[in-house]
């Protein structure tokens, strides 16, 4: 049947998208950390190292949690795994607010399983 292939094409390329995505996120976490860790020591002020650590710590760990999830869907799409479904929904939910790629990437996902419905869960 068509529409199979064509949401399994989607699924895929969602996959993919996901991955890449949240990979530039986890590349920001690791960025964005590793400059404020050493902005922090590069002052030399003894009382802006703990600060810029800690700011690196919490501003690096909050893009390290808000990436891993979209790698982790991004792979079980990619490999067609039922529960990748639902949880692509709610990332792409909260993707939205991230102009441009995370908007894009949000609708694209709401497009596809909206233009493509599973035939399992229908009623």
């Amino acid at each position: 049947m068509r529409t199979s292939d064509d949401l399994s094409r989607h699924r895929r390329v969602l996959g993919l998208l996901f991955i890449g995505a949240n990979a530039g996120n986890l590349l920001a976490a690791l960025i964005v950390g590793s400059v404020l860790t050493f902005a922090g020591l590069l002052s030399g002020d003894v009382a802006a190292i703990p600060v810029t650590s800690g700011l690196a710590t919490l501003i690096g760990g909050f893009l390290l949690l808000t990436a891993l999830p979209g790698i982790v869907v991004g792979v079980a799409l990619f490999r067609q795994r039922r529960w990748a479904d639902p949880a692509a929904v709610v990332l792409a939910a909260f993707m939205l607010p991230s102009l441009p790629f995370g908007t894009a990437l949000a609708v694209y996902t709401i497009w596809v399983y909206l233009a493509h419905p599973n035939p399992a869960t229908a009623p």
